[in-house]
């Protein structure tokens, strides 16, 4: 099962909590948030915002009339945060004044739950096993041959992919719902000997040898179609994502950041001047030279130098 988002501020504070957080290097980084307000009202929304310049300038990238599940930030020819959600919704904030929306022809076959941009092409995934790809002229066809399971009526999801990566079109890998693993090799899919049951939450696609998977009771794998190895006992709290920075792989929990030294996860601590408590962890993002991101599904969104953890204050008040 997937791991409950931290709680949002208490009704009556309209202060943005933050989601998903991704990052193109030290220039941009994209954030999605939602206010009290809209969960009160039962509103499908999420602002989608940008930070320049490492953070120290917040600007305001549009909204989705619909929950944004997971997105990905990208450069050319792709620039802008690409989203996807709920009622098989899929689009990108784009650079500049354009952002595109449209259904996926997912034929009542739930939500979409994963993308990422790969070498010139953007990739979705979701319930059912649903996958689609898109090139720059933005148009999605599918390629969920094999691995595509319609739903017996709507509303009814019995598997899903949670997230995707890889190397290229010849080198794609979906991680899903009972710790179900597929590769591609640009032709067809195979599922793979998967060594638990457990939720698989994200995949990291270090190179066509290496990746690390992480999910539900402490999964965290690292290998190839070949096989892998678990870095770590399973049975602890849930791995919710992973990221790349300073040459190191880190993981959370809901709770704690860690990192990955002489295959042995270290605890990073989260210490601020002023700041006693120990934040929620909902997702952490990096990416060449930039800060590591962490969003943490409260008004609270930090930086870390590696060194020095900050806030990242948004200095304008949010007009929702």
């Amino acid at each position: 099962m997937r791991p409950a988002p931290p709680p949002p501020p208490p009704p009556g504070s309209n202060a943005p909590y933050y989601l998903d957080v991704s990052t193109v290097g030290s220039e941009r980084t994209f954030v999605t948030c939602r206010i009290p307000a809209w969960d009160n009202t039962g509103q499908k929304k999420t602002r989608m915002m940008r930070l320049d310049d490492n953070g120290l300038q917040w600007v305001f990238f549009g909204d989705a009339e619909w929950n944004i599940h997971a997105m990905f930030s990208t450069v050319l020819p792709l620039r802008g945060a690409w989203a996807v959600g709920s009622g098989g919704m899929a689009g990108v904030f784009a650079a500049g004044d354009r952002s595109d929306y449209k259904v996926l022809p997912n034929l009542d076959n739930g939500e979409l739950r994963g993308v990422r941009v790969i070498v010139g092409n953007v990739y979705v995934c979701g319930d059912q096993h649903q996958v689609f790809r898109a090139g720059p002229d933005r148009q999605f066809s599918r390629i969920d041959d094999g691995i595509f399971v319609p739903a017996s009526k709507p509303g009814v999801v019995d598997r899903s992919w949670t997230d995707i990566d890889g190397t290229g079109p010849d080198n794609l890998y979906v991680v899903g719902k009972g710790g179900e693993i597929a590769h591609r090799d640009g032709q067809k899919w195979t599922r793979l000997k998967s060594p638990t049951k457990s939720d698989l939450h994200h995949i990291l696609v270090r190179s066509t040898d290496e990746f690390y998977i992480c999910g539900d009771n402490g999964v965290l794998l690292k290998g190839n179609h070949l096989g892998w190895t678990p870095l770590v006992p399973e049975g602890g709290a849930p791995f919710l994502s992973m990221t790349w920075f300073l040459d190191t792989l880190y993981v959370n929990t809901a709770d704690t950041l860690f990192r990955l030294a002489d295959n042995q996860l270290q605890p990073v601590p989260i210490r601020m001047p002023g700041y006693t408590g120990k934040p929620p962890i909902r997702k952490i993002s990096a990416a060449g030279n930039s800060p590591l991101w962490v969003s943490t599904g409260t008004p609270l969104f930090l930086r870390f130098d590696g060194v020095v953890w900050a806030k990242a204050e948004n200095p304008f008040p949010m007009q929702f």
